[in-house]
């Protein structure tokens, strides 16, 4: 150990009290309590004497410790003024996106804000509209009502099945109601004006709405149509063009949502003629009619247009005029397909005889039929 190190300047009686404190330390070695107290009490003493080496070099000594450690706390303070800007700078970019993100709320908001503004005008409007409609169509006060209205809470509505039972369910459905309320409201055209109310009878139903004005018709169905078939209608029907007739809407969704298969069953039925008696014609007819029926793609009065169509030429050259007439009458007015085979089949085969010669020459006799 170097000599000088053993001088008695490590031992102060003034302070100590007969205990050695060393003031030389590494720096891997921690100050305690009692050497900064000592080191402390060196510095605040100073020196007394310039000329006692021993003293100069014990403050020199507690002076560079007390140096060292300021500088310790300096870099400490440094470490952790930096983590604080670090924190700062991290809080400030927080900062920056929460604005951001509020301002684009405060944005969002004005933007629903100015969309409801748009909305309550129109429910506004449309509720004038409705107000204004009721009154027109009121059937209490006099004139006939401007426009065809219904409520659409009683209707029913289309998914967009590709199945002609479910075209031919909201059809139907949809002509029953539209025809009642045609009467309800007195929606009747010129040509006719039958005050009748219609019944439970699908062909009745559908006679009688012939009759009837079916402009608006289509307006409604197409509010009832729903999933895909919302979609069909919106490119096949903008609404920006006119509303289309009724008779456009459910051709237009027949071919659409009715299978192939049916349409080609539908050719089929078309294609038949009328080659034997009246019997096997109708017969076929209803043969091919039943494979429709299922799924029902061809309304019933284009059945018996159909039917009609290919008889009339026939009957009308070996009936008489008169009995022509009554055949003609019968299927343009209400009368169902089943009814209207079976009186054709009628004329044909059991016929009573008539007290008029010519009408009782005018058809081959039972059995002998060559249609």
């Amino acid at each position: 150990m170097d000599p000088e190190e053993q001088l008695p300047w490590f031992h102060d009686p003034e302070y100590t009290e007969g205990m050695v404190v060393n003031l030389l330390r590494s720096k891997d070695d921690a100050r305690t309590t009692e050497y900064v107290r000592y080191r402390d009490w060196i510095l605040h003493k100073g020196l007394e004497s310039p000329d006692d080496i021993l003293r100069w070099r014990r403050y020199t000594v507690a002076i560079e410790d007390a140096w060292a450690e300021s500088e310790e706390r300096n870099e400490h303070l440094n470490a952790g003024i930096e983590d604080l800007e670090h924190d700062a700078a991290v809080l400030s970019n927080q900062n920056n996106t929460l604005e951001q993100d509020l301002e684009t709320a405060r944005a969002e908001i004005k933007s629903i804000q100015s969309e409801n503004c748009v909305l309550k005008t129109r429910v506004s409007d449309a509720e004038k509209a409705v107000v204004r409609m009721a009154l027109s169509t009121s059937t209490k006060g006099p004139g006939a009502p401007h426009c065809f209205t219904i409520d659409t809470q009683i209707l029913p509505t289309f998914h967009g099945e590709r199945s002609g039972e479910a075209v031919k369910n909201f059809l139907n459905l949809l002509v029953r109601y539209f025809v009642v309320r045609c009467h309800e409201i007195n929606w009747l055209g010129q040509a006719d004006a039958r005050s009748e109310t219609p019944t439970d009878d699908s062909a009745t139903v559908t006679s009688q709405s012939m009759a009837l004005r079916k402009d608006g018709w289509a307006r409604y169905a197409l509010c009832q149509l729903r999933g895909d078939a919302i979609m069909w209608a919106s490119v096949k029907f903008p609404p920006e063009l006119p509303e289309p007739s009724w008779e456009e809407f459910c051709a237009s969704l027949r071919e659409e949502y009715v299978p192939v298969t049916l349409l080609n069953e539908q050719w089929r039925l078309l294609s038949i003629s009328p080659n034997g008696d009246v019997a096997a014609f109708n017969d076929e007819f209803m043969r091919y009619r039943y494979q429709l029926d299922p799924l029902a793609s061809m309304p019933v009065e284009q059945l018996i247009d159909v039917y009609a169509d290919k008889l009339r030429p026939k009957i009308s050259a070996h009936a008489d005029a008169v009995t022509y007439r009554s055949l003609c009458r019968n299927i343009d007015r209400d009368f169902s397909l089943e009814a209207l085979l079976a009186y054709v089949k009628d004329m044909d085969i059991a016929r009573t005889p008539h007290k008029n010669k010519k009408y009782a020459e005018g058809f081959p006799s039972p059995g002998r039929s060559s249609f």
